[in-house]
């Protein structure tokens, strides 16, 4: 293969990983009672988590309440690192704005097991959709929470979607 071809193959590699980055804020749910990247991330929070679900367990011992927490997160790769965000769905606060809240957020990065927090934001907004059964979900694009990487200013800006409409969240993270 000529060194020609060799440099025509790499371009497009090389453009792609210069070029921005964006992922919505998937709603997930972990495990309170198992080690898991969440569970390390929000791992001060857990006493207050798992009580509230035993508090809810009790009151309603028929309604099959499992110990579960719920979190909107999204991952990046930056080099050879990989970042968190992640947006607890606990001690939110209603924003006024039809399935929007403001919710405690974490930016992690990712080293073996054990995540370093980057930045806390304590009032994040995260849009959803209630499913069906009124599970807070985004898995479709009326409301929603976009996180975007721009590798030449390695910042993470957000962007809410409510309705479809679309507003730049006055968050900025700068990754090291």
């Amino acid at each position: 293969m000529s060194a020609a071809s060799v440099i025509a193959l790499l371009i497009p590699f090389t453009a792609g990983a210069q070029q921005p980055e964006s992922h919505r804020l998937v709603a997930e749910s972990f495990s309170l009672t198992t080690s898991n990247l969440q569970t390390r991330i929000w791992s001060d929070q857990l006493p207050a988590l798992l009580s509230g679900r035993k508090h809810l367990q009790a009151a309603a011992p028929d309604a099959n309440i499992g110990l579960t927490g719920l979190v909107y997160e999204t991952q990046f790769k930056v080099d050879r690192r990989f970042y968190v965000v992640s947006v607890l769905n606990h001690q939110c606060a209603n924003t006024g704005l039809e399935h929007s809240l403001s919710c405690p957020a974490r930016i992690a990065e990712i080293s073996g097991s054990t995540p370093r927090l980057i930045q806390e934001v304590p009032n994040f907004v995260v849009s959803f959709q209630p499913d069906a059964t009124g599970t807070k979900t985004n898995a479709q694009s009326r409301y929603m929470t976009i996180a975007s990487f721009d590798p030449a200013t390695r910042a993470l800006t957000f962007t809410d979607v409510s309705d479809g409409q679309q507003t730049t969240l006055p968050i900025r993270i700068n990754l090291e």
